[in-house]
């Protein structure tokens, strides 16, 4: 069984995500911000991280640089709100950062297990 990590400051969409993986098999651990993401992603063994762009005290790149100084494999999921008027420019920041795939919120469930499956190999 896969572990998920799941990094978002919306507790709504981390249990929606929570349940979602749960039910495709998926273990999934959950953090609210970047710095509890990267503490998490340090004691726990996780296998995907999943995460979104602008959270309180850590964002998300700076939590994917500072994995990716330690991890170069991990496959890392960015996720960005689709209200942010150049969310596709930050994405793009961040696979250019490091992030092995990109959603932009909102998206369908079968688009995040594509994306799950896809970095999985």
């Amino acid at each position: 069984m896969k572990t998920v990590l799941v990094i978002d400051d919306d507790q709504q969409f981390r249990t929606a995500i929570y349940e979602l993986l749960q039910d495709h098999g998926y273990s999934v651990l959950e953090a609210e911000n970047g710095s509890q993401g990267w503490n998490t992603y340090r004691t726990e063994t996780t296998d995907i991280i999943l995460t979104g762009l602008i959270m309180p005290h850590t964002d998300s790149i700076h939590m994917i640089r500072q994995i990716r100084a330690v991890d170069r494999k991990i496959p890392i999921i960015a996720i960005s709100e689709h209200s942010i008027g150049s969310a596709p420019n930050y994405l793009n920041i961040l696979k250019l950062l490091g992030a092995s795939s990109t959603l932009k919120k909102p998206f369908t469930d079968s688009e995040l297990l594509l994306a799950l499956q896809d970095v999985n190999g």
